[in-house]
């Protein structure tokens, strides 16, 4: 029921018109009608009549009062006022005694104002003389005759139709034209972002290229700081969470470290020295010894340590995979050969920076050295510190050193020659183990930062070319079937957006009213 019929005709010297000829309200079913024909007519009529475009061309019949027809109060429901309503008052020859002056009166809002016409009777013999006839009509009655030609008689509605039609496309045409363009900038801007495919081996290279470099791009700029689309996602800030990782480290190792000048340390280190008495004298500094409390202490940081290499390695493969997505999601081939190869380079360069942090730690458990000169000021400090404490052994005063953890033990007041060489053995431990701190915590990071931005950048481009073979690069530069679908489809929106933006600007000319 709600299917438009298309009507054509077209004849030189007509004016221009759409028109949509509604079905008159029903509100008893007739015959086979169905029982809600009224909601149906009502419902398509609404249809058709509320967009603000519509002009509403509403039917009355002479005779019958304006304030009671339906049809009015439909309009009104979207056109209160009634700039977009004309009212044709039909049979106006059954019914012309005071209808000049309902009509003047307008008490129903009829914004576009009135066009009387009469009807074709079966006294007319055709369409002219019918013409003719009405006429003859308003011209010879007293009162009709005042009404203004362009608003009585069949020609003066269809030309009054073409020319309301005409200016409110006129008027419309900035409106649609800017909504054209809006849609269209917004359609261009999604095809921008879909990547192209390629119809060639050149253009499949060209864009695994473009791709690659985009990935690099993107890498090296979190490496260096530089978050770009990823700004407010905090967990994709390479550069400052792998700095609180090397923190965290940092805190970790000083927590595993025993506290050097200590009570229990100081029993640790008479033990030690007790399995090596005699073999020199008690102001002796045993290196056996030294070398077992030292590598006590690389035992202890050992495992922070690889768990550091642990944790940054899988960090940055989730940062690595969110970055090759981002990149490549366009190519799922692509995709997962860039996805397999960056992991590949992360194992590489994780086995190698793990046997790395070893050797690190077996040169300090092996090779007791150092040329800092904090060494020695540390060792001077605490002396200085003892030396004040027996000047001031009279106030009771404990000793405090400042470094790992404070003493609780009056290290002064170690008299016998075995707690000598057990503070003495303390004020090196404590004194190498600031050293052995500052230095792990510095060359393990940096070896880890550089290993990592070697994997993820480098490492990973020469990996994903390498997999590129000769006759596969079509085939990894091949779009997604969604994507290469959206394509199209924003071409062919694109194109006709172009195609009604010419139309409406040609529509534009043709229009009374010139459109800038």
């Amino acid at each position: 029921m709600d299917r438009p019929i298309t009507l054509q005709v077209k004849r030189s010297g007509l004016p221009d018109l759409t028109l949509v000829d509604l079905p008159g309200i029903t509100r008893v079913p007739v015959e086979d009608q169905p029982k809600d024909i009224y909601n149906q007519v009502k419902a398509m009529i609404m249809h058709y009549i509320t967009p603000e475009e519509s002009v509403i061309l509403n039917v009355l019949a002479a005779e019958v009062d304006f304030s009671t027809c339906e049809s009015i109060v439909m309009s009104q429901e979207v056109d209160n006022d009634g700039d977009r309503t004309l009212a044709v008052v039909t049979k106006v020859d059954r019914a012309p005694d005071g209808l000049y002056e309902k009509i003047q009166g307008n008490s129903v809002r009829i914004g576009l104002g009135y066009v009387c016409v009469r009807n074709r009777t079966d006294a007319d013999a055709s369409h002219a003389a019918a013409r003719l006839a009405e006429t003859g009509f308003f011209d010879g009655h007293p009162e009709l005759s005042k009404i203004e030609p362009d608003s009585r008689g069949i020609p003066a509605l269809a030309q009054r139709l073409a020319a309301i039609q005409a200016k409110r496309v006129a008027d419309s045409i900035p409106r649609i034209r800017q909504s054209i363009q809006k849609t269209l900038i917004a359609k261009e801007d999604e095809l921008q972002r879909i990547p192209y495919a390629a119809n060639s081996d050149a253009a499949a290279l060209a864009i695994i290229s473009s791709t690659i470099q985009k990935r690099r791009d993107i890498m090296t700029g979190l490496i260096g700081g530089r978050y770009g689309q990823f700004q407010g996602e905090n967990s994709m800030h390479y550069a400052a969470r792998l700095h609180e990782k090397f923190n965290e480290y940092e805190t970790q190792k000083r927590g595993v470290l025993p506290e050097f000048l200590g009570k229990k340390y100081t029993e640790s280190c008479k033990d030690a020295l007790k399995e090596v008495a005699g073999i020199s004298l008690p102001n002796m500094l045993d290196q056996a010894v030294l070398r077992q409390l030292v590598q006590e202490v690389i035992d202890s940081i050992e495992g922070p340590s690889l768990m550091l290499v642990d944790d940054c390695f899988s960090y940055a493969s989730e940062v690595q995979q969110a970055v090759v997505a981002q990149s490549c999601s366009a190519y799922p081939s692509l995709n997962n050969v860039a996805q397999l190869q960056a992991l590949n380079s992360l194992k590489k360069a994780k086995d190698s920076t793990i046997q790395m942090t070893k050797n690190l730690l077996l040169k300090e458990r092996r090779v007791i050295f150092t040329l800092n000169h904090y060494y020695m000021d540390t060792m001077t400090k605490i002396h200085e510190k003892i030396a004040e404490y027996k000047k001031a052994r009279a106030s009771g005063e404990i000793l405090k050193i400042d470094g790992f953890g404070s003493s609780t033990a009056s290290l002064a007041d170690l008299v016998s020659n075995d707690d000598q060489a057990a503070r003495d053995l303390q004020i090196n431990m404590f004194s190498h183990a600031k050293v052995m701190h500052k230095r792990l915590c510095d060359v393990i990071p940096m070896e880890i930062r550089m290993s990592l931005e070697d994997a993820l950048v480098d490492d990973t481009d020469t990996a994903i070319w390498g997999a590129i073979q000769s006759g596969n690069a079509s085939k990894l530069a091949a779009l997604k079937v969604a994507d290469q679908q959206r394509r199209v489809q924003l071409e062919e929106s694109v194109e006709r957006l172009r195609a009604c933006e010419a139309t409406l600007l040609d529509i534009a000319f043709d229009c009374p009213k010139q459109i800038s």
